[in-house]
């Protein structure tokens, strides 16, 4: 009997901890996914209404709001069926990426520059793309909304098996990085989680001025 209500213990600990670990990666999809999505377009609604304002009916920019609208609902389509980013899908890594700069150049007026050296063919996992993708998304995204930069670079390499990715803003980092007491927001928990899922490593660091993000990941042979 006491080995049974042991069993029972063991499944009802396992039960547990599955929806927990599910109820965590939900909650980082819709962070990084959903949420960054309805950030863009806010910022794109934002430069719609000063344009408005000033007699401009540039309808380009109302364009894009529609287009990330769509991008949400498929977002949480996507989310809903446990699927990869349709972005993602659609069109790849590099080019997500360089949409996202784009964006972010385009209506903020921050220069930004993607320098990615990997070679013709280079087989990342989709994981691995999930979540570069994701922590890029959120580091630009955190960035636009904090740091008060002008310009900001990417550079991606694949090294020895090992994609090594360096984000660099000229913004006013991030006050209380080094101090022992610094504690992480939900953006910065998820990007680290999201890092050593992959068995990879997640180093900040303030340069005075800016901030330097470097995330290293192996990606096998």
């Amino acid at each position: 009997v006491t080995e049974k209500r042991q069993i029972e213990k063991n499944l009802i600990h396992a039960i547990t901890e599955t929806q927990e670990k599910e109820r965590a990666r939900f909650g980082r999809e819709l962070h990084d996914g959903i949420t960054q999505y309805l950030a863009v377009s806010k910022m794109n609604l934002s430069q719609f209404k000063n344009l408005l304002e000033a007699g401009n009916t540039n309808m380009n920019v109302l364009d894009k709001v529609l287009d990330y609208l769509q991008q949400t609902i498929d977002e949480s389509r996507t989310i809903s069926h446990g699927l990869l980013s349709t972005t993602l899908q659609n069109n790849g890594l590099f080019n997500a990426l360089e949409e996202i700069f784009e964006n972010v150049q385009s209506n903020k007026g921050i220069e930004m520059g993607l320098d990615c050296k990997l070679p013709e063919g280079a087989d990342l996992s989709k994981e691995i793309e999930l979540n570069v993708y994701r922590i890029i998304q959120e580091l630009t995204n955190n960035m636009v909304k904090y740091a008060g930069a002008s310009k900001a670079t990417l550079s991606c390499l694949l090294n020895n098996n090992r994609l090594e990715l360096e984000m660099k803003d000229d913004g006013k980092g991030i006050p209380d990085l080094e101090k022992d007491n610094f504690k992480k927001g939900a953006g910065l928990n998820n990007m680290a989680v999201r890092v050593k899922s992959m068995n990879g490593s997640f180093e900040m660091q303030n340069l005075h001025p800016g901030l330097s993000t470097k995330i290293v990941i192996p990606v096998g042979s």
